[in-house]
């Protein structure tokens, strides 16, 4: 179990921006935020801020039993700095009720919500 020293006190979204940290030794970003890389173990870390825009790099359909069921669209989205320089993924649900809304490709945004990643597809 990870101690909760190594956890930096911060919020998780900044506006629709997630708040993770970058590695000034190897550049490896981390998200969730830690007070250490965990690709070099280095602990000189900046704080940066990723997204809202981003890229569809693959998702998936929930299996509907009953017909009165939801069907969910998850996926894994590359998420962006507003400079292009640097870019991490990230998993999360759709924001659409459509299954042809999403390709992979398509862009993105992810959108604030405290307890989950959800991304709206946005029109090309």
């Amino acid at each position: 179990m990870e101690s909760l020293i190594t956890r930096p006190k911060g919020p998780r979204l900044v506006g629709n921006k997630l708040n993770a940290i970058k590695c000034n030794t190897c550049g490896h970003i981390r998200y969730p935020p830690r007070t250490y890389c965990n690709k070099c173990q280095g602990t000189d870390i900046s704080s940066i801020l990723i997204g809202p825009k981003g890229v569809v790099a693959t998702y998936s359909t929930t299996y509907k039993k009953k017909p009165s069921d939801k069907q969910r669209i998850f996926g894994v989205v590359q998420l962006f700095t507003e400079d292009g320089k640097d870019s991490f993924i990230l998993s999360g649900t759709f924001d659409t009720e459509n299954f042809d809304d999403v390709k992979i490709g398509k862009k993105i945004e992810l959108l604030p919500n405290d307890k989950y990643n959800m991304f709206k597809i946005l029109e090309d």
